[in-house]
């Protein structure tokens, strides 16, 4: 079964012609409601909604905020994690799939140049050197060709080696999978995250990030 991906009426009435055969009128009124039930079924195969736009606001901000002017932000999906349906819906399928995703955001600062929030999966991230058992064997792993973040990026312009800084959600592999595409950026994570990401542990590979770059804060 295919996956399924996360990325007006005519006017006048109509009055249909009743007989006045009770069995013809029990008919039309089976009919009727069979028609609503599956209009009600079919709305719920839909795509799931959108979440409702909401307004930036900025807590305890004594001015506006009205951003900061040449600053850009790209959003690039470098590939998608293939999940069953149960573990994103409530009362989702377990044989059906979901493709969730997996976004890295750059942003170009006017003064502290590009900064990158995540770097996405590797482009190898079906092989599990590079993604981890838990991605290849518990989730399905997709990397379109000429996809991954650094071909994206050199589309639009942006080199690797001018990202000066990546700021890390976490140390798994499908966020930070291509850290050894940007030799030249300080990578900050926080200290309990580095310290919980130990050789060996699900979902993580050391060895694309405890190269000396790794900043962790408190």
């Amino acid at each position: 079964m295919e996956p399924q991906r996360l990325d007006g009426g005519v006017a006048g009435t109509y009055t249909p012609s009743l007989s006045r055969s009770p069995t013809l009128s029990r008919a039309f009124r089976c009919a009727l409601l069979c028609a609503a039930l599956c209009t009600v079924l079919a709305g719920g195969c839909e795509d799931d909604l959108r979440v409702p736009y909401i307004p930036p606001t900025l807590a305890n901000w004594p001015q506006p905020y009205r951003g900061v002017p040449r600053l850009k932000v790209h959003i690039f999906n470098t590939g998608y994690l293939r999940v069953p349906e149960a573990l994103v819906l409530r009362g989702g399928s377990l044989t059906r799939k979901r493709d969730l995703a997996v976004p890295a955001v750059l942003i170009e600062h006017p003064h502290q140049g590009l900064v990158l929030f995540n770097t996405g999966l590797n482009p190898k991230a079906k092989d599990t050197a590079h993604a981890g058992e838990w991605l290849t064997a518990v989730l399905g792993v997709e990397v379109l060709p000429g996809k991954d973040l650094t071909s994206q990026m050199r589309d639009a312009g942006l080199k690797a080696e001018a990202v000066r800084w990546i700021i890390l959600s976490n140390l798994r592999s499908d966020r930070a999978g291509e850290l050894e595409s940007f030799p030249n950026a300080r990578v900050v994570v926080t200290k309990v995250e580095h310290e919980y990401a130990q050789p060996g542990r699900p979902g993580y590979d050391t060895s694309t990030f405890d190269d000396g770059r790794t900043s962790t804060p408190a």
